[in-house]
């Protein structure tokens, strides 16, 4: 029996009181008293317990806790349920009568517990043990249709609560699927019916909703009844969010194109009034702002299908769809305090754009020339929505508010691009047309700040475009620089002024090389260095100003020769240069700003001016680096050399005679720097600093310095090995080609000592230095064979040290990369001092190799050393025989296999990595 005794008491008394007391270990203790009662407890005690405590007798909180612990029991034990027939009886009849005799005076909450009770175990029942539960319900409930569908629809969510097996769980899946045509009858006879009560109603639009979220649903089954879903829901903005949400996710939609277009043209014809009407009511209403927002998504899903079908047929709903969109976008009010839906159909815009463009010309011009007016709009909207609030208005938004409308704007960024390539050349009109208005506007009385953040968001929107200009909207462009430069004639000082003056320096940055290309370019280019100059020493502009005026310059045109102008340039950018309260980064991008200046000059009248300027910056490098102050006093010190390496350099001065003079004034800085063993990130910065000036000397300059360079490179090889190895190479690679014989020694003396200093941390960087002068300039080691002999031996010894001994997979990787390019060398050029070499050191090279194979590696690891084995098997084939063979593993089928593969490469790395693979399988 089912006889729970005394207990039924003491369980209600539990519950009551876990409910009110107000004991942490009062509630501790009952808390585990109840748990044990649902998950330890005699599934039939349990299951009698819930119905006990469900009596109309108790408490709100003990019948809710009975209802909860039945659904818990069935979803936790449904398998010691399922398996006591007498028990799933008894279950299934007291929920079904439960329901049935409780439907109308149960409260919601109850009501709703017992339904997905009852759902979930007729989920865990079918299809063997309750074949048919929606027919059984249905005939059950004929009479009570609205308790029929909340039991129903729960039967589709519960799905998801379901924890069994893949494959019992696939069976179920799909025996719902089946009966979904039952359930599809049955809500269409209530939805078609014009006497169903609104409650019943809602129930059956849930239903529809339930089903329609079941996994793999067959949306073009439901289309039929959805014309009715919608017809009952259209007052309802919760249900039609739910709605356009599920079927927005659903991964049908993108091809069902009839339902799609039933959708769009419910949206356009029904909802699109229905949105705007309750927004200008309450434009923050949150259940109209998340039917806007699901609407939008729905519409991101189908951008596809609607495309295609306005291409091919009428544009009417696309016109109708867009125009709604673009309506939505310009909603008046500032964002976020006044509106909140503007932001949403940006994704749908925009990817309506990329479709367009990407459409057959005939297609394209068919479709641009319907979107042209909505898109026009959306440009006017966009230009009044960006604008940034007066300050009296944005004193009172919260720091929320002001993060929140500066992630519009960059979400909305697009705006004006997808406008401009749908509307074309009338987009910049608008903008240049707008901004000269607001400007006029101004000089009539209007609110100043309004007006220079409407020119602002003009010149927003043109910056978002500039990439995508090209030389046919030159007109334009010399409009666009003509109407700015009448309005900045002076620097900005104010708010507002600061932030349209940053917005001009990047929209002129972006432009440059159109007006660069220009048949006016010097006119153009002037105008705007102007400007740039007005804005170049106000302090929260400098940083755009400087890049704007580097990018205007940057290609040394003709009227930079002129001192009238290159004298102006260069009188501001020391100015700032000068300027200790400013940041590092702004001073040296003054001084390439300099540097590109002067670049045109004669080298003695550069480096005069340079003296003069840099000499109280250039004293000081003795003695080691003992505070913040120093190191910062190094770092901008180097960056001064840096930056007129690279500015200096012109092409059209191919001896780069003002970098030799500035080299030799920098080589007793930095190398003093360097000498007196700086900090690793000054030791970096000065090899960059030195690599800087060897890429922007021409190698015939290069004998002069080339022992200073390497003695910055020694200083640095044990204080920052990367970036000593780094301007290593420079060296090599510039001097190579004019200083045979010095090159060669140098690089016998880095790699003795390499070797002569292995392991250290700077093995890695050390060994990567190595692999590229052998793979690079291998001929170099010709010049100088007794060298080259030493060069090899010492490389050779370092990389079978690292692979005997080091545990670090980035150095043994290095190693084998080594070994792999010596005797890839030494193969395709037969050079013989090298094979006598190689073949010297068979034994040692052998024996580590293939040790090292039986371990675990990266596999390009792997196939540099199959490449050097594959070298000394077909090389020294007898000799590498013998060497395996007194190898541990040397003697096996596999080994063996390796000898058969001799002419074919690719296939000999296949069988070492199946090697590698056998062996550490073994090992593991």
């Amino acid at each position: 029996t089912m006889d729970l005794g005394g207990e039924a008491g003491v369980l209600i008394h539990a519950i009551d009181e876990f409910y009110t007391t107000s004991d942490p270990s009062r509630r501790s203790a009952l808390n585990d008293y109840l748990c044990n009662f649902q998950k330890s407890w005699d599934p039939n005690v349990t299951i009698q317990g819930c119905f006990l405590l469900l009596s109309r007798q108790n408490s709100h909180n003990v019948q809710y806790f009975g209802a909860a612990s039945l659904y818990d029991a069935i979803k936790h034990r449904w398998e010691d349920i399922i398996d006591r027939q007498e028990l799933l009886e008894t279950l299934k009849s007291l929920l079904i009568s439960s329901l049935s005799s409780g439907a109308a005076t149960l409260s919601q909450s109850l009501t709703n517990k017992l339904s997905s009770s009852l759902a979930l175990l007729a989920l865990y029942c079918i299809p063997d043990v309750w074949p048919a539960p929606v027919q059984d319900l249905t005939t059950l409930w004929a009479a009570t249709p609205e308790l029929l569908l909340r039991v129903l629809a729960e039967i589709a969510a519960e799905f998801s609560n379901v924890h069994m097996p893949l494959t019992q769980r696939s069976i179920l899946k799909t025996e719902l699927h089946r009966v979904s045509e039952d359930m599809i009858r049955i809500l269409t006879t209530v939805l078609q019916s014009t006497d169903s009560a609104p409650s019943l109603l809602n129930a059956a639009v849930e239903c529809v909703e339930q089903w329609l979220r079941l996994p793999g649903s067959n949306l073009k089954q439901w289309t039929p009844l959805l014309s009715h879903v919608f017809g009952a829901v259209q007052d309802d903005c919760t249900a039609l969010t739910n709605l356009l949400t599920i079927l927005g996710a659903n991964d049908e939609l993108a091809s069902e194109e009839q339902l799609v277009h039933d959708v769009l043209q419910y949206i356009c014809n029904t909802l699109a009034q229905k949105v705007l009407a309750e927004l200008s009511r309450d434009a923050l209403c949150e259940e109209t702002t998340s039917l806007a927002a699901a609407t939008c998504s729905l519409a991101e899903r189908v951008v596809t299908i609607l495309v295609r079908s306005s291409a091919s047929g009428s544009t009417q709903l696309l016109e109708d769809l867009t125009s709604f969109f673009a309506k939505l976008s310009s909603f008046p009010g500032r964002y976020p305090m006044d509106e909140g839906v503007s932001e949403m159909p940006h994704i749908f815009l925009t990817s309506l754009r990329e479709e367009v463009c990407a459409c057959k010309n005939s297609e394209k011009e068919k479709l641009l020339t319907a979107l042209r007016p909505s898109f026009v709009n959306i440009l006017i909207g966009a230009v009044n929505k960006l604008a940034f609030a007066p300050s009296n208005v944005r004193a009172e938004m919260t720091e929320e508010e002001k993060e929140a409308f500066e992630n519009y704007r960059i979400n909305r960024s697009e705006c004006g691009l997808n406008s401009f390539l749908i509307v074309g050349r009338d987009a910049l009109k608008y903008l240049n047309q707008k901004c000269l208005d607001a400007s006029d506007q101004i000089r009539l009385g209007a609110d100043q700040e309004e007006c220079i953040n409407l020119m602002e968001s003009c010149l927003y929107s043109w910056e978002q475009i500039a990439d995508y200009v090209g030389e046919e909207e030159y007109e334009e462009i010399v409009h666009l620089i003509q109407v700015t430069s009448k309005i900045f004639t002076s620097g900005a000082s104010s708010l507002e002024e600061f932030r349209i003056a940053n917005t001009l320096m990047r929209l002129i940055f972006s432009i440059s090389h159109l007006v660069s290309g220009h048949e006016q370019a010097a006119s153009l280019e002037l105008q705007c260095i102007q400007m740039v100059l007005y804005q170049l020493e106000v302090k929260e502009v400098t940083g755009e100003a400087l890049n704007t005026l580097i990018k205007l310059i940057d290609d040394r045109p003709t009227w930079l020769m002129d001192d009238a102008y290159s004298s102006e340039l260069i009188a501001r950018c020391s100015s700032i240069f000068e300027n200790e309260s400013l940041s590092t980064k702004h001073r040296l991008a003054a001084l390439k700003a300099i540097g590109i200046s002067l670049s045109l000059k004669e080298p003695d009248e550069i480096m005069g001016i340079l003296r003069a300027a840099l000499e109280r910056y250039l004293a000081g490098v003795e003695g080691a680096t003992t505070s913040e102050t120093d190191e910062a006093r190094r770092k901008f010190q180097i960056g001064i050399f840096s930056t007129l390496f690279t500015s200096l350099h012109s092409k059209s001065r191919p001896d780069a005679e003002p970098v030799v003079l500035l080299l030799r004034l920098a080589v007793p800085v930095l190398g003093g720097i360097l000498e007196r063993k700086p900090t690793p990130v000054i030791a970096e910065r000065a090899c960059e600093s030195f690599r800087s000036a060897c890429i922007n000397l021409p190698s015939s300059r290069l004998s002069e310095f080339f022992s200073s360079l390497v003695s910055a490179v020694n200083h640095t090889l044990s204080i920052h090995p990367t970036a000593a190895c780094n301007l290593a190479k420079t060296i090599v690679f510039s001097a190579a080609p004019v200083l045979k014989l010095e090159m060669v020694a140098t690089i016998e003396e880095w790699t003795r000592l390499f070797e002569a200093n292995y392991p250290a941390d700077g093995a890695e960087e050390w060994i990567g230095l190595m692999v590229q002068i052998l793979k690079k300039e291998w001929k170099l080691l010709g010049s100088s064979p007794d060298r080259a002999l030493n060069i090899i031996v010492s490389a050779i010894n370092l990389s079978t040290q690292a692979l005997s001994s080091s545990e670090d997979p980035s150095v043994v990787k290095s190693a084998s990369q080594l070994l792999a390019t010596i005797v890839s060398n030494v193969s395709q050029t037969a050079n013989e001092m090298g094979m006598r070499i190689l073949q010297e050191r068979i034994v040692l090279i052998v024996q580590i190799v293939f040790r090292r194979i039986q371990l675990e590696l990266m596999r390009q690891t792997i196939e540099s050393l199959a490449e050097v084995l594959f070298y000394f098997v077909q090389a020294f084939t007898t000799q590498t025989r013998e060497v395996l063979n007194r190898e541990e593993n040397g003697q096996t089928p596999m080994v063996a296999a390796l000898f058969r593969e001799i002419g074919n490469l690719r296939n000999f790395k296949q069988m070492t990595l199946r090697l590698n693979h056998a062996a550490r399988k073994d090992c593991a």
